[in-house]
């Protein structure tokens, strides 16, 4: 057997990547199965919780006959036997029939399912009992002792409800893991399973039942195939789950009032990483560090444009929250006057323990005109009404210059907006 590995990366656990291998073989079966949404494929679709070693054994082509009389059931029931009866309307469970279409042989329960061969043929359609180890389909056959044969066949759903189990077993001994109909009808999926005749000259294969739920179990199967192959071959895909690290670190945090916080962004993989950033919905740069920030929750993004990743690129998101630098006062940017005791007046709000005056305080409209000002008082909580000479001033956005003054004489501007809202 041969074996070779392809690589591929993944950033998040689930994350969607088509497995190839060679395609135009004879049967395929990958292992594991559990994240693959079909094991049988050249090219199945896996969802990996992590990284994960996919092996697929190929058989390319026989090396002799097909064994099978009567595989794509041609010859109506001819060549088959089995512990379950022969039946032209299937009404029970433990029957089969052979027909061009499963809805002939039950239309209340059954699909209209086409065979699998041309989509015109017969096929053998089962309704399964809830034994396990019965045989649905056995043939006898005579091998060469010490040949290496395959046994394949090919199985769909002909009702969603309780898809069938099925296993290969040849001269009594099971063969292979135990396979499974998808759920979807009509979905025919090949299966196969390989053995060494050893000493045997005669060989009964069978497909027998491992299904014990008496609900559903509704089944076909068609295009049978038992002969001599070649030496098997291997393929395999790793594929990895590469998570990243990324951890801000806060270089500066804002002034008062200002936007002049700078945040930086370390990142470490363990696998290849093209890092990309984003900053609250900005592009995605190179550069991971970020300046210019006022205070608050921040969104980055942060993605991985390495070409060894699936998809278009592996994007994490989360938010960074920036702390407020040393502020010894601040201005909200709205307030209501309108006498519910809840932010009636715009003023300074200090900050514990501070002790100053306030030189003045200016409010203009719009349009420059001066709505409100206060000079020289060492009240710093004084503040404006939303009166204008008495009268209520109109909702709006209104400019507001401030002015303080510290214990220890140090002057502090500030300059900005804010909205009045009633």
């Amino acid at each position: 057997m041969s074996a070779q590995t392809d690589t591929i990366f993944i950033c998040a656990p689930g994350q969607e990547v088509q497995l190839n291998t060679v395609p135009g073989q004879f049967a395929y079966e990958w292992s594991p199965s559990q994240s693959l949404n079909n094991r049988t494929l050249s090219n199945p679709i896996a969802r990996p919780e992590g990284t994960t070693l996919y092996v697929v054994q190929i058989i390319g082509e026989a090396t002799g006959d097909n064994l099978i009389t009567n595989p794509d059931f041609t010859d109506g029931n001819a060549g088959i036997t089995s512990d379950y009866d022969f039946v032209s309307t299937i009404r029970t469970q433990g029957v089969y029939g052979v027909n061009t279409s499963a809805a002939n042989l039950n239309g209340a329960f059954f699909n209209d399912c086409p065979d699998h061969t041309s989509g015109a043929g017969q096929m053998m359609v089962v309704d399964g009992s809830p034994v396990a180890d019965e045989k649905v389909w056995c043939q006898t056959v005579v091998v060469e002792a010490g040949a290496n044969y395959a046994f394949s066949t090919w199985l769909t759903s002909v009702n969603p409800n309780n898809p069938a189990r099925l296993q290969f077993s040849i001269n009594g001994t099971r063969l292979g893991g135990v396979f499974m109909a998808g759920e979807d009808v009509c979905d025919w999926r090949q299966f196969y399973a390989v053995w060494n005749a050893a000493t045997a000259t005669e060989a009964e294969i069978c497909i027998v039942n491992q299904n014990t739920n008496p609900q559903g179990n509704d089944f076909a199967l068609d295009d049978f195939a038992f002969f001599a192959i070649p030496e098997l071959t291997l393929d395999s895909t790793l594929v990895i789950l590469s998570e990243a690290t990324h951890l801000p670190s806060i270089i500066r945090r804002p002034d008062c009032g200002e936007s002049n916080g700078i945040i930086s962004i370390n990142s470490t993989s363990a696998g290849p990483n093209e890092f990309t950033y984003s900053f609250d919905g900005g592009p995605f740069l190179e550069d991971s560090l970020f300046q210019g920030l006022s205070t608050g929750s921040h969104t980055l993004a942060i993605r991985n444009d390495h070409p060894a990743f699936v998809g278009e690129g592996c994007i994490q998101e989360f938010d960074v929250l920036l702390p407020q630098g040393n502020c010894p006062f601040y201005l909200p940017g709205a307030f209501s006057p309108n006498s519910d005791g809840v932010n009636d007046v715009f003023r300074v709000f200090t900050a514990t323990g501070f002790t100053g005056k306030l030189l003045s305080f200016a409010i203009h409209d719009r349009w420059g005109g001066l709505v409100f000002e206060s000079i020289a008082t060492d009240s710093v909580t004084t503040g404006w009404d939303g009166r204008i000479r008495g009268e209520f001033a109109a909702n709006g956005t209104y400019l507001y210059q401030v002015k303080l003054e510290n214990a220890e004489g140090e002057v502090m501007e500030r300059n900005g907006t804010v909205v009045l809202v009633r």
